[in-house]
């Protein structure tokens, strides 16, 4: 019994690892998300900057920054639904103890999955 303890709270710091690993993949992804977000505005003020100067090359090439930009955000944003899917999925993991055996403990098992928040 004190064996499969040791296992049990071994794989329960290794789910708790993926899932700060997965939270730190998620915060990369969100702060490129933002800074993907700026080239849009970017490019879009530099169509309005085109079409004041009258330079249709300049408008062309805005465009151009503008779709990139647009498809690099919808993109970030499919990687980072992505993450958070398996930040959850990595925290609903069951372990091999508790799906062949009751919790003893007093503490429910979603609460000994749920990491510390930082405030």
């Amino acid at each position: 019994m004190a064996k499969q303890r040791k296992n049990t709270h071994a794989e329960l710091d290794e789910l708790r690892q993926r899932a700060g690993a997965e939270r730190v993949k998620s915060g990369d992804l969100e702060a490129q998300l933002h800074a993907a977000k700026a080239k849009v505005e970017g490019a879009s003020r530099g169509i309005t900057a085109g079409y004041e100067a009258e330079d249709e090359r300049a408008v062309d090439a805005a465009r151009r920054e503008l779709q990139a930009a647009e498809a690099e955000v919808a993109d970030l944003g499919y990687r980072l639904a992505a993450a958070e899917l398996r930040v959850e999925r990595t925290l609903r993991r069951p372990t091999r103890s508790r799906t062949t055996t009751p919790m003893t403990s007093s503490r429910s098992a979603s609460n000994q999955l749920a990491p510390s928040r930082p405030s």
